[in-house]
């Protein structure tokens, strides 16, 4: 029986490391936005919140988390918001560009601190529920 659980686990957690999530899209978005650099700072930020993560579950906060209905609740809901929010930051940043398929020049790119690129990083990956339940 423990043998069965386990190569389903194995299997669920493979699927899910290897779809590519919000972490991913931020990473992408934010190297097109601002360069590698800005990538490379938001993948740091991404790391800095499975660290968090991580001593969470050492201290068996993220047990209690899993275990209280509202407080999952709170965290999912908290990362839906924070998703809008950069969705519609990315939206707008879109039509303030507004058409330049007719232009022969490169698009500048928009300049951003690298703290907003780790800050960004790091919440997404913190208010991600299923880094908790794994």
């Amino acid at each position: 029986m423990l043998s069965e659980l386990f190569w389903a686990y194995l299997v669920a957690i493979t699927l899910l490391t290897i779809t590519p999530g919000v972490d991913t899209l931020l990473v992408m978005r934010n190297t097109g936005r601002g360069g590698l650099a800005d990538g490379c700072v938001t993948s740091a930020g991404i790391c800095s919140g499975l660290f968090l993560h991580a001593t969470l579950s050492a201290l068996g906060i993220s047990l209690l988390l899993v275990e209280t209905a509202w407080a999952f609740s709170a965290l999912k809901w908290a990362g839906a918001c924070y998703l809008i929010w950069l969705g519609i930051g990315s939206l707008r940043q879109a039509i303030g560009q507004g058409d330049t398929t007719t232009s022969a020049e490169p698009v500048p790119r928009r300049t951003v601190s690298r703290a907003q690129s780790f800050r960004e990083g790091l919440l997404s990956n913190v208010l991600n529920p299923k880094t908790a339940l794994f």
